[in-house]
């Protein structure tokens, strides 16, 4: 019986990976980073990298979990291309750095 060895890239975790390579499904994944619950906007989040099997493109996940307007918890997946993850990564971290200012300056 002859079993495919799967190679895994150097960023993906076995403990999160379902790449099978024998049937062409499944991920290979890193380990989710998460961003914690915060009470005030009522989410929390995790972004982890992916790719399928014998495919050279590698995906940004970000899942999002919030609560509706009607209270009820809601859940959304959005998948970016490296180079949109960067940008994104750009973006947030620059309007993270702004908020900090504002809040600082009310703070003081």
């Amino acid at each position: 019986m002859l079993t495919s060895v799967i190679k895994h890239p150097a960023w993906c975790d076995p403990t999160e990976c379902d790449a099978d390579p024998g049937t062409g499904r499944g991920c290979h994944q890193a380990k989710p980073m998460t961003v914690p619950y915060h009470d005030q906007s009522r989410s929390s989040a995790s972004v982890l990298v992916v790719s399928s099997p014998g495919e050279t493109q590698t995906w940004i996940c970000i899942d999002l979990h919030t609560v509706d307007v009607q209270g009820e918890p809601a859940e959304y997946s959005q998948l970016l291309a490296r180079e949109q993850a960067r940008i994104l990564g750009r973006h947030l971290q620059r309007a993270g750095e702004l908020a900090m200012q504002t809040s600082c300056a009310h703070d003081g």
